[in-house]
Protein backbone atom coordinates (compact mmCIF):
# COMPACT_ATOMS: atom_id res chain seq x y z
CA UNK A 1 0.00 0.00 0.00
CA UNK A 2 1.26 3.46 -0.89
CA UNK A 3 -0.07 6.98 -0.36
CA UNK A 4 -0.55 9.64 -3.00
CA UNK A 5 -2.06 13.11 -2.70
CA UNK A 6 -5.00 14.85 -4.32
CA UNK A 7 -4.69 18.61 -4.64
CA UNK A 8 -8.17 20.02 -5.11
CA UNK A 9 -8.96 23.47 -6.49
CA UNK A 10 -6.98 25.84 -4.25
CA UNK A 11 -6.22 29.56 -4.34
CA UNK A 12 -2.92 30.79 -5.66
CA UNK A 13 -0.26 32.62 -3.70
CA UNK A 14 -0.69 36.25 -4.73
CA UNK A 15 2.42 38.26 -5.58
CA UNK A 16 2.02 40.45 -2.49
CA UNK A 17 2.27 37.30 -0.35
CA UNK A 18 5.57 36.17 -1.83
CA UNK A 19 7.71 36.46 1.28
CA UNK A 20 10.04 33.68 2.39
CA UNK A 21 8.33 33.38 5.79
CA UNK A 22 5.00 32.67 4.07
CA UNK A 23 6.46 29.43 2.72
CA UNK A 24 7.67 28.02 6.03
CA UNK A 25 6.30 24.64 7.09
CA UNK A 26 3.95 26.24 9.62
CA UNK A 27 2.69 28.87 7.17
CA UNK A 28 1.92 26.29 4.49
CA UNK A 29 0.28 24.00 7.05
CA UNK A 30 -1.93 26.87 8.23
CA UNK A 31 -2.81 28.01 4.71
CA UNK A 32 -6.21 27.21 3.21
CA UNK A 33 -5.04 24.44 0.88
CA UNK A 34 -7.59 21.82 -0.10
CA UNK A 35 -5.87 18.44 -0.32
CA UNK A 36 -6.38 14.81 0.64
CA UNK A 37 -4.01 11.91 1.08
CA UNK A 38 -5.32 8.56 -0.19
CA UNK A 39 -3.93 5.02 -0.01
CA UNK A 40 -3.86 2.62 -2.94
CA UNK A 41 -3.04 -1.08 -3.03
CA UNK A 42 -1.60 -1.17 -6.55
CA UNK A 43 0.43 1.21 -8.71
CA UNK A 44 -0.05 -0.68 -11.96
CA UNK A 45 -0.83 1.28 -15.10
CA UNK A 46 -4.36 -0.07 -15.02
CA UNK A 47 -4.88 1.15 -11.47
CA UNK A 48 -3.39 4.59 -12.21
CA UNK A 49 -5.80 4.99 -15.13
CA UNK A 50 -8.68 4.12 -12.82
CA UNK A 51 -7.55 6.80 -10.39
CA UNK A 52 -7.33 9.33 -13.21
CA UNK A 53 -10.90 8.54 -14.24
CA UNK A 54 -12.11 8.75 -10.66
CA UNK A 55 -10.34 11.92 -9.49
CA UNK A 56 -9.07 13.93 -12.48
CA UNK A 57 -12.23 13.15 -14.47
CA UNK A 58 -11.06 13.84 -18.04
CA UNK A 59 -13.58 13.79 -20.86
CA UNK A 60 -13.05 13.18 -24.57
CA UNK A 61 -12.03 16.81 -25.09
CA UNK A 62 -9.61 17.03 -22.18
CA UNK A 63 -5.87 17.51 -22.49
CA UNK A 64 -4.19 15.35 -19.86
CA UNK A 65 -0.69 16.26 -18.71
CA UNK A 66 1.97 14.38 -16.75
CA UNK A 67 4.66 16.62 -15.30
CA UNK A 68 7.74 16.03 -13.15
CA UNK A 69 7.45 18.95 -10.74
CA UNK A 70 10.48 18.55 -8.47
CA UNK A 71 13.48 16.25 -8.32
CA UNK A 72 16.55 15.39 -6.25
CA UNK A 73 19.24 12.76 -6.71
CA UNK A 74 16.95 10.24 -4.98
CA UNK A 75 13.34 10.91 -5.94
CA UNK A 76 10.94 12.91 -8.09
CA UNK A 77 7.48 14.40 -7.53
CA UNK A 78 5.09 13.77 -10.42
CA UNK A 79 1.66 15.17 -11.22
CA UNK A 80 -1.26 14.23 -13.43
CA UNK A 81 -3.87 16.87 -14.27
CA UNK A 82 -6.19 18.34 -16.87
CA UNK A 83 -5.09 21.42 -18.81
CA UNK A 84 -7.72 24.14 -19.23
CA UNK A 85 -7.71 27.20 -21.46
CA UNK A 86 -7.31 29.97 -18.89
CA UNK A 87 -7.65 31.04 -15.26
CA UNK A 88 -11.30 31.92 -15.85
CA UNK A 89 -12.10 28.35 -16.88
CA UNK A 90 -14.46 26.29 -14.75
CA UNK A 91 -12.75 24.40 -11.89
CA UNK A 92 -9.50 26.37 -12.29
CA UNK A 93 -6.88 25.10 -9.85
CA UNK A 94 -4.76 28.18 -9.18
CA UNK A 95 -2.22 26.60 -6.82
CA UNK A 96 -1.85 23.54 -9.05
CA UNK A 97 -1.12 25.86 -11.98
CA UNK A 98 1.59 27.63 -9.99
CA UNK A 99 3.19 24.28 -9.13
CA UNK A 100 3.51 23.37 -12.83
CA UNK A 101 4.91 26.88 -13.51
CA UNK A 102 3.81 26.71 -17.16
CA UNK A 103 0.35 25.12 -17.43
CA UNK A 104 -3.20 26.07 -16.47
CA UNK A 105 -4.69 23.28 -14.36
CA UNK A 106 -8.37 22.41 -14.11
CA UNK A 107 -9.87 20.44 -11.23
CA UNK A 108 -7.99 17.93 -9.12
CA UNK A 109 -4.25 17.37 -9.50
CA UNK A 110 -2.82 13.97 -8.54
CA UNK A 111 0.60 14.01 -6.88
CA UNK A 112 3.02 11.06 -6.71
CA UNK A 113 6.47 10.49 -5.25
CA UNK A 114 8.77 8.08 -7.10
CA UNK A 115 12.20 6.70 -6.36
CA UNK A 116 14.86 7.15 -9.03
CA UNK A 117 18.29 5.61 -9.70
CA UNK A 118 16.83 2.12 -9.86
CA UNK A 119 14.84 0.20 -12.43
CA UNK A 120 11.70 -0.16 -10.38
CA UNK A 121 10.87 3.56 -9.99
CA UNK A 122 8.81 2.46 -7.03
CA UNK A 123 6.11 4.68 -5.62
CA UNK A 124 6.76 6.22 -2.20
CA UNK A 125 4.31 7.80 0.23
CA UNK A 126 3.53 11.41 -0.68
CA UNK A 127 3.22 13.22 2.65
CA UNK A 128 2.30 16.73 3.72
CA UNK A 129 6.02 17.33 4.24
CA UNK A 130 6.45 16.57 0.53
CA UNK A 131 3.65 18.99 -0.35
CA UNK A 132 5.42 21.68 1.67
CA UNK A 133 8.71 20.91 -0.10
CA UNK A 134 6.96 21.19 -3.47
CA UNK A 135 5.28 24.50 -2.65
CA UNK A 136 8.39 25.96 -1.02
CA UNK A 137 10.62 25.00 -3.97
CA UNK A 138 8.18 26.57 -6.43
CA UNK A 139 8.54 30.02 -4.90
CA UNK A 140 11.72 30.01 -2.79
CA UNK A 141 15.08 29.17 -4.35
CA UNK A 142 18.39 28.62 -2.64
CA UNK A 143 21.58 30.23 -3.86
CA UNK A 144 24.97 29.41 -2.41
CA UNK A 145 27.36 32.04 -1.13
CA UNK A 146 31.04 31.15 -1.34
CA UNK A 147 33.20 33.32 0.91
CA UNK A 148 36.83 33.94 0.12
CA UNK A 149 37.89 31.93 3.18
CA UNK A 150 36.17 28.85 1.73
CA UNK A 151 33.05 28.79 3.88
CA UNK A 152 29.70 28.14 2.20
CA UNK A 153 26.38 29.73 3.14
CA UNK A 154 22.79 29.06 2.07
CA UNK A 155 21.05 32.12 0.66
CA UNK A 156 17.28 31.78 0.05
CA UNK A 157 15.56 34.19 -2.34
CA UNK A 158 12.35 34.49 -4.35
CA UNK A 159 12.73 36.67 -7.43
CA UNK A 160 16.31 37.95 -7.46
CA UNK A 161 19.30 36.70 -5.52
CA UNK A 162 20.28 40.32 -4.80
CA UNK A 163 16.84 41.36 -3.53
CA UNK A 164 17.72 40.87 0.14
CA UNK A 165 21.27 42.19 0.17
CA UNK A 166 21.41 45.20 2.50
CA UNK A 167 24.29 46.93 0.73
CA UNK A 168 22.93 49.59 -1.64
CA UNK A 169 26.18 49.48 -3.58
CA UNK A 170 25.51 45.87 -4.56
CA UNK A 171 23.68 46.69 -7.78
CA UNK A 172 26.48 49.05 -8.83
CA UNK A 173 29.39 46.70 -8.20
CA UNK A 174 28.00 43.19 -8.76
CA UNK A 175 28.25 41.57 -12.19
CA UNK A 176 26.93 38.14 -13.10
CA UNK A 177 28.49 35.64 -15.50
CA UNK A 178 27.03 32.44 -16.93
CA UNK A 179 28.80 29.13 -16.60
CA UNK A 180 27.41 26.03 -18.34
CA UNK A 181 27.71 22.72 -16.54
CA UNK A 182 25.95 19.53 -17.69
CA UNK A 183 23.77 21.78 -19.89
CA UNK A 184 22.49 23.65 -16.82
CA UNK A 185 23.46 27.27 -16.18
CA UNK A 186 25.24 28.44 -13.06
CA UNK A 187 25.28 32.22 -12.55
CA UNK A 188 28.30 33.62 -10.72
CA UNK A 189 27.67 37.00 -9.08
CA UNK A 190 31.00 38.63 -8.26
CA UNK A 191 32.02 42.08 -7.04
CA UNK A 192 34.12 44.17 -9.41
CA UNK A 193 35.30 46.24 -6.43
CA UNK A 194 36.60 43.23 -4.46
CA UNK A 195 40.16 43.60 -3.20
CA UNK A 196 42.47 41.52 -5.36
CA UNK A 197 44.86 40.15 -2.76
CA UNK A 198 46.02 36.56 -2.24
CA UNK A 199 43.98 36.40 0.98
CA UNK A 200 40.82 37.43 -0.86
CA UNK A 201 41.16 34.92 -3.71
CA UNK A 202 38.07 32.71 -3.78
CA UNK A 203 39.62 29.35 -4.58
CA UNK A 204 36.40 27.33 -4.72
CA UNK A 205 34.63 29.71 -7.11
CA UNK A 206 37.80 30.12 -9.18
CA UNK A 207 38.28 26.36 -9.50
CA UNK A 208 34.77 25.90 -10.87
CA UNK A 209 34.74 28.89 -13.24
CA UNK A 210 38.40 28.41 -14.32
CA UNK A 211 39.27 32.08 -13.80
CA UNK A 212 40.49 33.92 -10.73
CA UNK A 213 37.60 35.32 -8.69
CA UNK A 214 38.11 37.53 -5.68
CA UNK A 215 35.81 38.12 -2.73
CA UNK A 216 32.38 36.78 -1.93
CA UNK A 217 30.50 35.03 -4.76
CA UNK A 218 26.78 34.23 -5.07
CA UNK A 219 25.90 31.24 -7.26
CA UNK A 220 22.46 30.37 -8.60
CA UNK A 221 21.36 27.46 -10.79
CA UNK A 222 18.98 27.41 -13.78
CA UNK A 223 17.73 24.29 -15.56
CA UNK A 224 17.95 23.45 -19.27
CA UNK A 225 14.33 24.04 -20.27
CA UNK A 226 14.47 25.75 -23.65
CA UNK A 227 11.10 27.51 -23.48
CA UNK A 228 10.76 28.28 -19.78
CA UNK A 229 14.11 27.93 -17.96
CA UNK A 230 13.52 27.71 -14.22
CA UNK A 231 15.69 28.68 -11.32
CA UNK A 232 16.21 25.68 -9.05
CA UNK A 233 17.84 25.43 -5.66
CA UNK A 234 21.51 24.69 -5.23
CA UNK A 235 22.57 23.06 -1.96
CA UNK A 236 25.86 22.84 -0.13
CA UNK A 237 26.43 19.14 -0.80
CA UNK A 238 25.90 19.51 -4.56
CA UNK A 239 28.18 22.55 -4.74
CA UNK A 240 30.93 20.68 -2.87
CA UNK A 241 30.59 17.80 -5.35
CA UNK A 242 30.75 20.20 -8.31
CA UNK A 243 33.87 21.79 -6.83
CA UNK A 244 35.56 18.41 -6.37
CA UNK A 245 34.76 17.28 -9.93
CA UNK A 246 36.31 20.49 -11.27
CA UNK A 247 39.32 20.30 -8.95
CA UNK A 248 40.28 16.84 -10.24
CA UNK A 249 40.00 18.23 -13.80
CA UNK A 250 37.98 15.44 -15.38
CA UNK A 251 35.44 16.09 -18.09
CA UNK A 252 31.99 14.64 -17.43
CA UNK A 253 30.37 12.80 -20.31
CA UNK A 254 26.72 13.33 -19.46
CA UNK A 255 25.62 11.73 -22.76
CA UNK A 256 26.18 8.30 -21.24
CA UNK A 257 23.32 9.13 -18.88
CA UNK A 258 20.85 9.68 -21.71
CA UNK A 259 17.29 8.95 -20.70
CA UNK A 260 15.91 5.61 -21.80
CA UNK A 261 12.14 5.51 -22.10
CA UNK A 262 10.64 2.03 -21.87
CA UNK A 263 7.17 2.54 -23.31
CA UNK A 264 6.48 -1.18 -23.19
CA UNK A 265 6.97 -1.36 -19.43
CA UNK A 266 3.51 -0.68 -18.04
CA UNK A 267 4.84 -0.95 -14.49
CA UNK A 268 6.85 2.24 -15.04
CA UNK A 269 3.86 4.47 -15.77
CA UNK A 270 3.94 7.45 -15.59
CA UNK A 271 7.31 7.72 -17.33
CA UNK A 272 9.87 9.82 -15.42
CA UNK A 273 11.66 12.56 -17.33
CA UNK A 274 14.20 13.43 -14.64
CA UNK A 275 15.94 10.11 -14.16
CA UNK A 276 18.81 10.63 -14.41
CA UNK A 277 18.90 14.33 -13.62
CA UNK A 278 21.43 17.06 -12.89
CA UNK A 279 21.77 16.13 -9.22
CA UNK A 280 21.86 12.36 -9.66
CA UNK A 281 24.50 12.53 -12.41
CA UNK A 282 26.76 14.72 -10.28
CA UNK A 283 26.27 12.42 -7.29
CA UNK A 284 27.05 9.28 -9.30
CA UNK A 285 30.20 10.82 -10.80
CA UNK A 286 31.32 12.12 -7.43
CA UNK A 287 30.93 8.71 -5.78
CA UNK A 288 33.17 7.15 -8.46
CA UNK A 289 35.85 9.85 -8.11
CA UNK A 290 35.63 11.13 -4.55
CA UNK A 291 39.11 9.81 -3.66
CA UNK A 292 40.88 11.35 -6.65
CA UNK A 293 43.44 14.01 -5.67
CA UNK A 294 42.79 17.64 -6.60
CA UNK A 295 44.97 18.97 -9.41
CA UNK A 296 43.86 22.56 -9.94
CA UNK A 297 46.11 25.38 -8.81
CA UNK A 298 44.10 28.60 -9.13
CA UNK A 299 47.28 30.68 -8.86
CA UNK A 300 48.05 29.56 -12.41
CA UNK A 301 44.92 31.18 -13.84
CA UNK A 302 45.70 34.38 -15.74
CA UNK A 303 42.24 35.89 -16.27
CA UNK A 304 40.33 37.60 -13.45
CA UNK A 305 36.54 37.51 -13.61
CA UNK A 306 36.21 40.60 -11.40
CA UNK A 307 37.92 42.65 -14.11
CA UNK A 308 35.08 42.10 -16.57
CA UNK A 309 32.96 45.22 -16.10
Amino acid sequence: MVKLMLLYESDAYNNEDWYINNFSFKSVRDADIDYKQISINSTSQEEIFKLIEQYVKPDENSILNITDLYYTKDYVFQSIYKVVESSISKNYNALGSQLTRTHTVGGTMMLFKRRINNDSHEFLDFTFEDLHTLIHSTFVHNAMVIHANGTLEDYPFINDVLESTPDKQTFETIRYHEYKFLDYTMLFYCDISAEQTPENLNKIASTIYRKKIYGRVFITLTDNNDEHPQCISLDMNTLNQIYHLHAIEEELDHTKYAKKFDLENTNSFPQINYDPNFFSIINLEYIKKENVTHKTNVDNFKDVLNNIK
